[in-house]
């Protein structure tokens, strides 16, 4: 009972640790993801064995000595795992030489295996939310709202996606549908796809293409009119 104790807090820290890391994706269906978390009950029990082996009580009552003795373990386990014998610098890169380094290299391989299988699911998002939205009048609306929605949304999170934004209205190479769908996905990492599409839902025609075409009629005839009131004044 005590190694299942400690491998299943072992195994929390970890999880805890990738749902930090990971906001759109189930960490089970990550195959790196679930190395990384038997690595870490792994260790727990390796420590709790070596506890038990050393017959380390800790002084406290024979009743309470399980307890502390999976407490210990699975917090020394935690930091040995994320301790580094030495840190050398190559480049622009620090290198840790120690338990911290293998840790790093699971979760590098974790990244890069959530981004390519969720990168095709957040295109087909971003493409179903965005596809009647005009960029040019959701540029402002569509961010403010979302941000405004969430209470979370950190400062750095922002500020990344004004400078993205920022570098959208600026272009004059891209095309306003594929502006469209970057701004989805740029709003996509921070919002999440409920958010997001709540919130394209509620600006409703105010960011559409619905509401562009509905304006270019009135436009028309604002036009036509002052037309003919030239040709009026130039004919009298």
């Amino acid at each position: 009972m005590d190694y299942i104790s400690v491998a299943t807090f072992g195994m929390l820290v970890g999880f805890a640790e990738l749902l930090s890391r990971y906001k759109e994706y189930t960490v089970l269906n990550n195959w790196p993801a679930c190395l990384y978390l038997g690595l870490n009950a792994g260790a727990s029990i390796a420590a709790l064995f070596i506890i038990k082996v050393g017959g380390f009580q800790f002084g406290t009552a024979p009743g309470a000595q399980g307890f502390w003795q999976v407490l210990v373990a699975g917090f020394s386990a935690t930091l040995l795992l994320r301790s580094s014998l030495l840190n050398t610098r190559a480049g622009n890169r620090d290198i840790q030489t120690g338990p911290a380094e293998i840790l790093q290299i699971l979760l590098s391989v974790a990244d890069r295996h959530v981004d390519r299988r969720s990168a095709q699911r957040r295109s087909a998002v971003a493409s179903d939310l965005m596809k009647d939205v005009d960029f040019n009048r959701a540029i402002a609306a569509l961010p403010a709202y979302c941000f405004q929605l969430l209470e979370s949304v950190r400062d750095d999170e922002q500020n990344e996606a004004a400078g993205v934004i920022k570098d959208l209205k600026m272009d004059q190479k891209m095309d306003a549908k594929s502006k469209s769908l970057t701004l989805g996905l740029t709003l996509l990492k921070i919002t999440g796809e409920d958010t997001l599409r709540e919130a394209v839902k509620a600006l409703g025609d105010s960011i559409t293409f619905k509401a562009t075409a509905a304006l270019q009629p009135n436009e028309n005839s604002t036009s036509l009119r002052s037309r003919g009131a030239a040709q009026s004044l130039s004919g009298s």
